[in-house]
């Protein structure tokens, strides 16, 4: 019985991989998109305004709240307050855990009133969504026994994350920066622990989606900040040989 076994297990470790033979997502979408995208599009749901281009002065003082949670994730926060060219403050803000209920405009409105209160130009607001799904290989025939279902690698468990961010005058409540990044994170996990698997490489997207946001978000800040200066520069030299053209 056990030579059987052991030749059956080698057969079907012969096989390749069927990465696509079976996508299941084993719980919801996790995170707070949905709310960040009714926070943003609420700044928006009175009738359109014209507005000028607004010049953002770097480097900036701005209050981060993440979506859902009572403070933001350190490691974002972390990599924030390292870009001094372009960020000079943070300051922490709890967003409120039941924002999801129904698209409200008063969450945002209460976040940017405590930016102000704290000093802050400007609000900054992110989340995060991650996407579990695990996948069956050909190795699921040994998850009959109690070794296969131990042992074998049988299921390969992946995490998707998208994470955005909006950085909001508070003055305007209009969005004057955004920034987007996308992780994933994947291991192959024996049938019996493919569960606890999943969470992991869920919490590994989710930290991966936030530390590539904050980069994402700083490279979008620094892009703005080098562009307003080229233009600044542009606008001068054009209004001296304005001046000398004058004479």
């Amino acid at each position: 019985m056990i030579t059987k076994l052991t030749w059956l297990a080698a057969g079907l470790l012969a096989l390749p991989w069927c990465a696509g033979c079976a996508s299941t997502p084993n719980e919801p979408t996790a995170g707070q998109g949905g709310a960040y995208t009714q926070y943003i599009l609420s700044l928006y749901d009175q009738p359109t305004e014209t507005y000028a281009q607004r010049t953002i002065e770097f480097p900036v003082r701005i209050a981060v709240a993440q979506i859902g949670e009572q403070s933001p994730d350190p490691g974002f926060v972390g990599t924030l307050d390292s870009a001094r060219d372009v960020i000079w403050q943070t300051a922490p803000l709890p967003a409120p855990i039941n924002c999801t209920a129904t698209p409200s405009r008063e969450p945002i409105r209460a976040l940017q009133s405590m930016a102000r209160d704290q000093g802050a130009d400007y609000l900054l607001v992110y989340a995060a969504t991650v996407e579990p799904l695990s996948y069956t290989s050909p190795l699921s025939a040994l998850d009959l026994t109690i070794v296969g279902a131990f042992v074998v690698p049988s299921q390969q468990v992946t995490a998707n994350a998208r994470g955005s961010a909006a950085l909001i005058d508070v003055r305007s409540g209009r969005v004057v920066l955004s920034a987007a990044a996308q992780a994933s994170a994947s291991r192959f996990s024996p049938d019996a622990s493919a569960s606890s698997d999943l969470n992991r490489v869920s919490s590994e997207a989710h930290a991966k989606v936030f530390k590539l946001l904050a980069e994402n978000f700083v490279r979008s800040a620094r892009d703005r900040a080098a562009g307003q200066e080229t233009q600044a520069a542009s606008a001068s030299t054009a209004d001296i040989s304005a001046r000398q053209g004058a004479r």
